[in-house]
């Protein structure tokens, strides 16, 4: 568990560096509640904050991501950024379609 955000350890992945820059709030909650024992301050700005975290980017980290909406945003790695991005494009795809059917 040591490398890991939740309770998924053995799915395969090995433990990477992450960058996500938070937004907003965001950088607030995460110095008082980090993600990872490993995360520590890259870059504090006026309008976001860089982490870094060295540890398994496991489909409960990447949904943990996904809760933070608009707030967190992955820099790298790159595949991490756009598997996030793919997820929310598919979420919102089915709110479109939902909402399209029910126009019907």
């Amino acid at each position: 568990f040591n490398e890991g955000f939740g309770i998924v350890v053995a799915d395969g992945t090995q433990p990477e560096r992450i960058v996500l820059r938070a937004y907003g709030l965001e950088p607030h909650y995460l110095r008082d509640l980090p993600l990872h024992h490993s995360q520590r301050e890259l870059e504090v700005t006026d309008e976001y904050t860089d982490f870094e975290l060295v540890m398994r980017p496991t489909t409960d980290f990447k949904a943990h991501l996904m809760s933070r909406g608009r707030y967190v945003q992955v820099m790298s790695p790159q595949w991490l950024a756009d598997e996030i991005q793919q997820w929310l494009q598919a979420a919102l795809d089915t709110y479109r379609n939902s909402q399209k059917a029910q126009e019907k």
